[in-house]
């Protein structure tokens, strides 16, 4: 489980202005997330330095009246096992949490269901248009790139978590914080040995009000499993025509391109990963002098406790 600061201590992350905090980063591989965050003394940062990650309470290495607050795990390049992780010292306790930001399973539902959704794959099509050089003369042909989509069909599981509170601190300010997150991934972490933790896209709430202080608030969260690149079989689960299978155009060129498959992924195990799609940009000249180039997009930003300070939920 070895680990290596990005910079030295007082310049891998970030500083307040008045030197009250101040934030370290760190690169972590071959550990889950939540080992990072319940024992981070337990992960040396190799063999043959078997020095730990800070521990939490521990004072700042270079930084005088600094202590380690709590740290924040992000996954780096989209692997479950490799680590991008923040550690927020203060002087003041700011980053401390309150409490273990967990939904009881008697407090979060989890509903399941199926889903038919269309896959869409960027792919270049390349169409020809005939042009004389002069009336009567000879006819060449142009070939001109065009974005296209290949479709696959898919049934999957679709997993929802609905939260239901009652709330007495609902504010205006507190409404536009909820706005703010909607569609905004949230790590959630569920007591009970549910094996449901991970990110969920925030849907939104309902409300209905109870009186004119009590608010019945439903908080909705979603859950992408992504689409491996094979099935339990061991089988690809989806297949598209192979390069010397696509015939080619008047310019001796094939007529259509695919995107290779793991062209620069966050995950090699995925086709498709979690809350991602893949967008294609086509060369700025499209006569067939460039490339088309593949790139996964993701969907939707992440603010992995962002939900904890909602009315009814800031436990």
């Amino acid at each position: 489980m070895p680990w290596v600061e990005r910079g030295n201590s007082t310049d891998s992350g970030t500083k307040d202005p008045r030197g009250s905090a101040i934030s370290r980063r760190f690169l972590v591989w071959d550990v889950q997330r939540a080992h990072i965050i319940a024992n981070p003394g337990a992960i040396l940062k190799s063999t043959s330095d078997p020095e730990p990650l800070p521990a939490i309470g521990s004072s700042h290495p270079t930084v005088g009246g600094l202590r380690l607050d709590r740290y924040v795990v992000a996954d780096d390049a989209g692997s479950p096992t490799r680590h991008d992780v923040q550690a927020l010292y203060s002087t003041d306790g700011r980053f401390v949490r309150r409490s273990d930001p967990s939904l009881p399973l008697d407090f979060a539902a989890l509903e399941g269901t199926t889903e038919r959704v269309e896959v869409k794959v960027p792919y270049v099509r390349r169409e020809y248009k005939g042009v004389l050089d002069e009336p009567g003369g000879t006819r060449t042909y142009v070939g001109l790139d065009r974005e296209a989509f290949w479709t696959f069909p898919l049934v999957r599981s679709r997993r929802i978590v609905r939260v239901l509170v009652d709330a007495s601190d609902v504010t205006p300010a507190s409404l536009l914080d909820i706005d703010e997150q909607v569609d905004r991934l949230h790590f959630l972490t569920f007591t009970g040995g549910s094996g449901a933790d991970g990110f969920y896209r925030f849907i939104g709430p309902k409300f209905r009000y109870k009186s004119l202080t009590e608010v019945e608030i439903s908080y909705e969260w979603q859950y992408d499993r992504g689409i491996r690149l094979f099935d339990a079989s061991g089988e690809p689960w989806f297949f598209w025509p192979r390069i010397e299978d696509i015939p080619v155009g008047p310019d001796d060129r094939p007529v259509a391109a695919f995107p290779y498959i793991g062209f620069g992924g966050p995950s090699a195990d995925y086709f498709l990963p979690p809350y991602y799609r893949i967008v294609m940009f086509l060369p700025p000249l499209m006569d067939g002098t460039g490339s088309p180039i593949w790139r996964y997009q993701r969907l939707y930003s992440r603010d992995d406790d962002g939900w904890r300070n909602f009315p009814g939920l800031n436990i």
